[in-house]
Order: structure tokens, then C-alpha cells, then sequence
């Protein structure tokens, strides 16, 4: 019988926030907002193992009560304004390969995007199982590619594209897809293999940045217009 594929799910939080100072562990609908995406990832049968990356005692401790392991503290050199996530979830990696643990594929969950289901996870952790790699969440955007501009050497700008004779309603505005943090993973042993979930829920689209999505998390929470499939609901 083929070994069950150990996917680790990552969850970087790091202390210092400036749009909405302590974001991540501040309390919504009786819940530090990490621990919705603590929750999901504990919940998904696909989930070998769920972490929380984070410089911040206080989140570390945060998380710990929720269930989530918390190994190390990230180091403030990977927790600044314009550090990158990537260096983070290697520094992760690292750190646990020294003490053992190999995973086969590795999820990001962002703390700032609480609205996922446990089948949603489950789905594109299996999917990472399956072999596909990477396995990303997108949104779809429309996109007027008469409208992007190009600069000449000489400071004016000019349309890329220029319209055609007889171009319809159809050829100026089409689809685009691009990445969204709902998850983000890779299997470790694929390459070029990729699969991509397009998520159209304008819940699950939520990102929080500032007081207002934060308000408008809270709305939809406490009326009931989502459900994240939680073993228990949340208090």
C-alpha cells in the first residue's frame, strides 16, 4: 500500500502589521482571526501537519492555544515590511528538516484570507497529493488590454494594443485569472504539473487589510453567511 503523502500547511503571521496594527490575532466574532485559518487546517483529513511561521511571541502563543504547532520564532530579518513569503516558508523548511521531517507537498495559508471551507482545503491538498503542482486558488478579473500603456524613451506613452476594424464589444474586454491567497501549494516531488481553482464566492474573496474588510468580515460571520464546515461551529 502506497505511504499516505505528508502535506504540511504553513500559516505566516509575522507581528508587525501597519495597515491594521496586531491583524492577526486581533478577535473576530470570538475568534483571533488566525485561528479561522488554524481551524480549516486542522479540519482537512489532507493536512499532515498544520504550523504557524511568526516572530511574535504573543502570536506563537496565540496559535499554540488553537492547536497549531509553533516550533520556532521566525526570525525578524524574515518578518519586515518587504520580506518575502517565499523566504519565510524556506526558513521553515529548513528548520524542519533538522529535525526530521521531510513533507512531501507545503500549503500556505494566509491568516488575512479567513473565508475557506474545509472541503475547499481538502480538495487542493488532494489535489497536491495527486501529483499536480503548483495548486493555486485564482479569481477572475476583466481586463481592457486597449487601456494598457507603454512608455517611450522620451517620457510620452502609447496603447500596446490598438483597436482593430470591426472589433466588437468582445475583443475590448476579456477574462483574465490571476493568483489569490486562498491557498497556495506545491508537491515537492513535481514540477510543471499545475492546477488552478477559480473561486467566483465574493466571501471567499475577502482579504483583510484594513478596519473596514475587518467590519465586513465580522458582518458576514455573525449573520451567518458563511460556512467554513468546522467540526464545531465557532462561538
Amino acid at each position: 500500500m502506497q505511504q499516505k503523502a505528508k502535506v504540511l500547511a504553513i500559516i505566516p503571521a509575522r507581528g508587525g502589521s501597519k495597515g491594521l496594527p496586531g491583524k492577526n490575532i486581533m478577535e473576530l466574532c470570538g475568534m483571533p482571526l488566525i485561528g479561522y485559518s488554524i481551524r480549516v487546517a486542522l479540519s482537512a483529513q489532507h493536512i499532515d501537519r498544520v504550523i504557524v511561521s511568526t516572530d511574535s511571541e504573543e502570536i506563537a502563543e496565540v496559535a499554540r492555544s488553537l492547536g497549531a504547532d509553533v516550533p520556532f520564532l521566525r526570525p525578524r530579518l524574515l518578518a519586515g515590511d518587504t520580506s518575502l513569503i517565499g523566504e519565510a516558508v524556506f526558513h521553515a523548511l529548513e528548520v524542519l528538516r533538522e529535525e526530521g521531517y521531510h513533507p512531501d507537498a507545503v500549503v500556505e495559508l494566509y491568516p488575512t484570507h479567513p473565508f475557506r471551507t474545509v472541503s475547499l482545503v481538502d480538495e487542493l491538498a488532494g489535489k497536491l497529493c495527486e501529483g499536480f503542482s503548483p495548486v493555486n486558488t485564482v479569481r477572475r478579473i476583466v481586463h481592457d488590454p486597449f487601456s494598457v500603456m507603454q512608455r517611450r524613451p522620451d517620457g510620452t506613452v502609447y496603447p500596446v494594443c490598438t483597436a482593430r476594424s470591426g472589433a466588437g464589444a468582445e475583443d475590448a474586454q476579456r477574462s483574465y485569472f490571476r493568483k489569490y491567497g486562498l491557498f497556495s501549494g506545491r508537491n515537492r516531488t513535481s514540477a510543471d504539473n499545475p492546477y488552478f481553482k477559480v473561486v467566483n464566492d465574493p466571501v471567499s474573496l475577502i482579504d483583510i487589510d484594513t478596519i473596514n474588510d475587518f467590519r465586513l468580515a465580522e458582518h458576514v460571520i455573525a449573520n451567518g453567511l458563511f460556512d467554513f464546515q468546522f467540526d464545531q461551529e465557532v462561538a
